[in-house]
Order: C-alpha cells, then structure tokens, then sequence
C-alpha cells in the first residue's frame, strides 16, 4: 500500500531534484545518536516522547536540536523557525516506509500498482455510467456511508449474478 508522498517523492528522484535539508537527506551518526545538517551542524538528541494518535496507536518520536542556527546562511532554506531547527524522527515508520519503498518500487511491485487503475477504476465507471449514480441522497456522514455500502452491494450482486 503506498504511504503519502509516496509519488512525490518518485517524481523529485525522476527530475533529479532532492531537498538537501529533508530529515531522511541528514547524515546520521549511529554511534553518538547524532544527524548532521548540510552545513556540518550536529543535531544532538534532546529526548523522544511518546504520542497517541486518533486510532489509539502509540508513536515513539525522537528529537534532535541543532546547536547554534543563528548566523547559518542556508537557515531560510532549512528551517522557519526562530530558534534552533529541531527535528523529530519515528524511527518505526521510517522502517516500515523503507520496507513499503523497496515492495511498491520492485517488479512486481510496479506490475501491480499499474494492474490497480484498471481494477479500480472499472468500479467506478460502472456504478457512475451504467447504474447511473452520479450523487448521494442523502446528508450526513452516517447516511451516506449507508448508501455507499449499498452501492457497494448491488455492484457486486450483478457481478456475482453474472458468474452463475
């Protein structure tokens, strides 16, 4: 499944543009837990804490803080922040980016991204052209999850139909 930014950053690889500053471009010392800035600046850890999202999943971040940015002649282009840049790193999606990355850009990867516009895109022609459903009826969150589920069924009923 491809994660955001996930043609972005094909696209920037493809024309060759690549933001020095983006925290996956900083060097990283594994041994004193340190990223470098393009400008030679160490970016040292200054603890991580942990943060629920909506789903009750628990994220891990690291922090990082640059020493000194003042004076910096690229400070404009790597942070807008008036004080040191501070970069945050979840090293678990970092992981599994990376592992997502290495799949969707493999072979069989790229087979079955391009195999996907004509499963999908199938659906939707039918349910708008031949079925005619070209707006919900009705208002609310709840109620159009309703119609869209039904939607849903009555496409797959005439599929199944026309196995038999």
């Amino acid at each position: 499944m491809k994660y955001n930014y996930f043609h972005k950053e094909q696209q920037d690889r493809k024309k060759g543009r690549i933001n020095i500053f983006h925290p996956d471009q900083l060097h990283y010392n594994k041994e004193i837990d340190t990223y470098y800035c393009p400008m030679g600046q160490a970016m040292t850890n200054i603890g991580s804490y942990k943060k629920k999202i909506k789903n009750d999943f628990e994220q891990e971040l690291h922090r990082y803080q640059a020493q000194n940015c003042n004076g910096c002649p690229r400070r404009s282009l790597c942070h807008k922040s008036k004080y040191n840049r501070i970069k945050e790193r979840n090293y678990n999606l970092t992981r599994l980016k990376a592992k997502a990355r290495t799949r969707l850009t493999s072979e069989q990867g790229i087979a079955k991204r391009k195999q996907r516009c004509w499963d999908v895109e199938v659906v939707f022609v039918n349910i708008k052209q031949n079925m005619n459903f070209k707006r919900f009826m009705l208002r609310g969150i709840d109620k159009v999850n309703v119609e869209k589920g039904l939607i849903a069924m009555v496409h797959n009923l005439k599929k199944y139909s026309l196995v038999i």
